[in-house]
C-alpha cells in the first residue's frame, strides 16, 4: 500500500486490500484526485479551444471559404472547450474525508464556482452507474465522484461504501 501525507499538495494513493478492514491511515485521510491527473485533464480540455484557432488561420488550400462558417466553428469549439473545462474541474475537485464529501460546483451564470460540503449523514440518496457515484444532499445538492480519476477504482468504491451510513447502503437503487 502506498500512502502519501494527506495534504492538498500530496494526495493519498490507494491500493486494493485483499481482506480485512480499511487501514486507519486511509480512514482518517483526505482522498482526492492527484495533481498530475488534474493538470493533464485541464490540458485536454484546452484542445478544442486551440483547435478553434486553426480555423481562423488563413489557408490557401480552402479557396472561397465562408467566413461566417469559420466564425461559427470558432465559437462552437470554444464553447466545447469551456464546457469541457468546467466539467473536468467539477469532477477533479472532489475530496473524500472522514466526515463527508467536498466538491467545487460551477455556477453557470456567474462563471465561477462554489464549494459544497456534504456530510455522510446529509446524503439522502446515492447511486452508482458506469464508474461514478452520484450523491444527492438534503437541500438538493448533487455531487459526483468518478472512480476512474483515482489510482485504484476498486479501493475508492470500497472506501465510499465503508463510509456510507447503513441506511444508504440498504437502498434498492444502490
Amino acid at each position: 500500500m502506498r500512502l502519501g501525507t494527506p495534504s492538498a499538495a500530496s494526495p493519498v494513493y490507494c491500493t486494493v486490500h485483499e481482506t480485512g478492514p480499511m487501514p486507519r491511515e486511509l480512514m482518517n485521510s483526505r482522498i482526492q484526485v492527484s495533481r498530475w491527473l488534474k493538470s493533464l485533464m485541464y490540458v485536454v480540455s484546452a484542445v478544442p479551444g486551440l483547435a478553434s484557432l486553426a480555423v481562423f488561420v488563413p489557408n490557401e488550400s480552402w479557396p472561397g471559404r465562408n467566413v461566417w462558417l469559420n466564425v461559427f466553428g470558432v465559437f462552437l469549439l470554444l464553447g466545447a472547450s469551456i464546457w469541457l473545462f468546467r466539467r473536468i474541474y467539477f469532477l477533479c475537485s472532489i475530496v473524500l474525508t472522514q466526515d463527508g464529501l467536498e466538491q467545487s460546483v460551477p455556477i453557470p451564470r456567474a462563471g465561477t464556482s462554489r464549494q459544497i460540503q456534504l456530510g455522510w449523514d446529509e446524503i439522502v440518496k446515492v447511486s452508482f452507474s458506469g464508474l461514478s457515484f452520484h450523491f444527492l444532499g438534503r437541500d438538493g445538492e448533487k455531487l459526483e465522484l468518478n472512480t476512474a480519476l483515482f489510482n485504484d477504482s476498486t479501493e475508492i468504491i470500497r472506501t465510499v461504501r465503508d463510509r456510507l451510513p447503513a441506511r444508504l447502503r440498504a437502498q434498492p437503487a444502490y
